[in-house]
Order: structure tokens, then sequence, then C-alpha cells
């Protein structure tokens, strides 16, 4: 598909990216019950592979909303990713936390909009 002229300006209110080299996701290393084998997605989705996905097809992310992609410690996760947002200017994290001290510790972290808490089975 050819990107058009003018980029089309989004602000993507749900998506993932995973890092192995810096963290760990043990979930995408097994076969999910209801999904299968997760060999398509399971290498690294980075957010430079997310914004060049949609300047392939001429979309502009003008902002963007992180949700944790379960890694094994979803505090370090964000720790991680927070400055990767700011540098691209491209969106704000939006986390799972478990415990009400992680929150307590993010605070003063400007890109943390909104935090939920994830059941996980």
């Amino acid at each position: 598909m050819a990107a058009p002229k003018e980029p089309l300006e989004v602000v993507d209110c749900h998506h993932h990216v995973w890092e192995h080299d810096a963290l760990c996701y043990g979930w995408l290393a097994k076969s999910h019950p209801l999904l299968g084998d997760l060999a398509p997605i399971r290498p690294s989705y980075r957010l430079r592979d997310f914004l060049a996905e949609g300047a392939a097809v001429g979309v502009h992310h003008v902002k963007s909303i992180h949700v944790e992609a379960g890694a094994d410690h979803s505090l370090e996760e964000t720790r991680f990713l927070g400055p990767h947002f700011a540098a691209s200017r491209a969106g704000a994290p939006l986390v799972s936390l478990n415990a009400a001290r992680a929150l307590i510790n993010l605070v003063g972290n400007r890109l943390l909009i909104c935090a939920h808490h994830l059941t996980r089975h």
C-alpha cells in the first residue's frame, strides 16, 4: 500500500511494544492457550518499529498511548520505555501497575497518564 501524499495525523490510543534485550516477557516464550503459536510476534517490536510501520502507510503518530505488554516486571517496563517515548515525542505510556507503592514511585513521571489494575490468568 502506497503512503498518501499528506500524512494522516493519528493519536493511537492503544498499542504495545516489547524489547527483549532489556526486559523479559515470559508469556511470549510459549504458546498461548487462545492465540496459539506466538512465533509471529515473538521478535522485539520497538517504538521505532511501530512508528516506521505507521509512516510506511502515511500515518504520522502525533501521540500514542503505550499499554504495558506484559513484561515480567511491569514497573521496570515503564522505567525502561519512558525515556524512549519522551525522546520520540510520540507517546505517553499507559501502564498496568500491580502495587500501590509502584504508583507512588512514579507520581513524578510526567509521562505516566494513567494506571490501572490488570488481572493476569
